[in-house]
């Protein structure tokens, strides 16, 4: 018979909500019965055929520490539980920011001896589907744990504390640079006939990823023909840009790995000349260039040795490795171009890594610094109005709709 176990947020020194009713909710075998007993209560519940139970505890007054058990083929004695006030955090990078990037860190991280409080921090983890169960576990608040803990949350649930005068449990889930798509659960889009679409590509993404990718692709490309911000042809290339004897002596110079200027959106070219040891002529090389948003066609000595287009799952921010052949490292000089297009927002050089090594193993040529650049093409402002569509083809990816509904919420 299998053992009841618990999910991560019912565990010592967790908070349950006050004047409320309070689900307490596990696995077990199917069939088997499962008590749960705390501040006088004991209640009992039969797991389903999945295994999944639940009891729902009665209103419960402001207090604590307690004890909690659970009885089944095994029991679990859950110890220091609190019953207060329990919040749950969450959004984008001003929720994540943590005690110890505050102004006064030193002095906060030193006074935050509240065992009243307690902490317990979501990972970041996306989910094609809603998930059950996650890693983690509740903390004393105390200088040891509250350093890299939501300073915003902290402040709150501090005050909180202070004010009412009750235990407060804190549930932190924010991830930086997140769009709201991403946090609002999949049957949400199906309320309204202008998010009908995006709900009907999640509900194709689940059932065939790769049919949701392609039907993706013609999503965007019928838009860049609406707001006319198609790639309208390789010109760069077509000026022996690419080429090794291209002369660029006009060309500006840019850092990279980094961005475009925010107002830009089009085409950008960057070259570099990069010297090949003797003994690296004539090997495979691994061209690393990182992240690039959004899309690349990259050239070794004038020949393609690689692209990257929307056919690639969140392409803007996946890392860009290509194989350059042998028959085209020669010892001495040699070049790099890479054509960037960015037809949507932020664009260019995302990082980190950017090498040359050889494909059999070695030492890298770190290629990050001073590049060449020069502009092939700049698009005009896109219309607010005609915001480039939501990525519902890749479901699971960080800010694909739903997906951190589904993994943190």
């Amino acid at each position: 018979m299998a053992e009841v176990t618990l999910p991560a947020l019912i565990g010592d020194h967790m908070v349950l909500q006050r004047d409320a009713t309070v689900p307490i909710w596990g696995k077990a075998a199917p069939g088997e019965q499962v008590t749960v007993e705390f501040l006088g209560q004991n209640r009992s519940a039969t797991a389903d055929k999945n295994g999944d139970w639940r009891v729902n505890l009665k209103r419960l007054k402001a207090g604590g520490p307690y004890e909690m058990t659970i009885r089944g083929s095994n029991t679990i004695v859950l110890k220091n539980v609190l019953v207060g006030e329990v919040w749950l955090a969450s959004g984008q990078s001003n929720m994540q920011m943590s005690v110890v990037a505050v102004n006064n860190a030193a002095e906060e991280i030193a006074a935050a001896e509240y065992p009243l409080i307690r902490l317990f921090t979501v990972p970041n983890i996306p989910a094609a589907a809603p998930t059950k169960d996650l890693n983690g576990g509740w903390v004393e608040c105390s200088p040891a744990t509250i350093p890299h803990f939501s300073a915003a949350a902290y402040f709150f649930g501090r005050k909180l504390h202070q004010d009412l005068e009750v235990p407060v449990g804190l549930i932190n889930s924010s991830w930086g640079g997140t769009n709201a798509e991403t946090w609002t659960p999949a049957e949400a889009f199906n309320t309204k006939p202008s998010l009908q679409p995006i709900y009907e590509q999640l509900q194709l993404a689940a059932e065939n990823p790769d049919d949701a990718r392609q039907a993706y692709v013609k999503i965007l490309r019928k838009w860049e023909v609406q707001t006319h911000r198609g790639d309208p042809g390789n010109e760069g290339f077509e000026q022996g840009w690419a080429n090794a004897d291209f002369d660029d002596g006009s060309w500006e110079t840019a850092q990279l790995p980094g961005m475009m200027p925010a107002s830009m959106d089009g085409v950008v070219w960057y070259r570099k000349e990069i010297a090949i040891p003797d003994d690296w002529a004539g090997k495979d090389m691994v061209l690393a260039i990182g992240a690039i948003d959004d899309f690349d066609t990259t050239y070794f000595n004038g020949e393609k040795v690689g692209a990257t287009g929307p056919e690639t799952p969140s392409y803007w921010a996946a890392a860009r490795k290509y194989t350059v052949p042998g028959a085209l490292v020669k010892a001495g000089t040699n070049t790099i171009a890479v054509r960037v297009f960015d037809h949507y927002m932020d664009g260019g050089f995302r990082g980190p890594e950017l090498t040359l090594t050889p494909a059999a193993g070695g030492d890298a040529i770190n290629l990050a610094g001073s590049w060449l650049c020069h502009v092939e093409l700049k698009l005009e402002p896109v219309k607010p109005e005609l915001g480039k569509p939501v990525d519902t083809g890749t479901p699971g990816e960080l800010n694909a709709p739903a997906s951190l509904y589904n993994g943190m919420i």
